[in-house]
């Protein structure tokens, strides 16, 4: 083998693990864990979210995130914050 082909075949067996945990996991993510999240973002929102600067979206307009629950939302007006 060469080392191109190691690689190559280094990514498809880590490929192949992302995608097997991937299906492992998409009942339990759908029935627990996306349920439970959403409920905690929702208890956050009614604290009030503790917005935080993220990054810059793809159109230029700032996007942020809540350092509690991780939502994240773009905020165009700083009152939202």
């Amino acid at each position: 083998m060469t080392h191109n082909e190691i690689w190559a075949a280094e990514r498809a067996l880590k490929k192949e693990r992302r995608d097997r945990v991937k299906e492992c996991m998409e009942q339990w993510d759908r029935e627990h864990y996306y349920p439970r999240l959403m409920a905690l973002r929702e208890e956050c929102g009614v604290l009030g979210h503790n917005w935080k600067f993220a990054d810059l979206g793809p159109t230029g307009l700032p996007w942020y995130m809540c350092h509690s629950c991780g939502m994240q939302k773009v905020i165009q007006d700083d009152e939202d914050l």
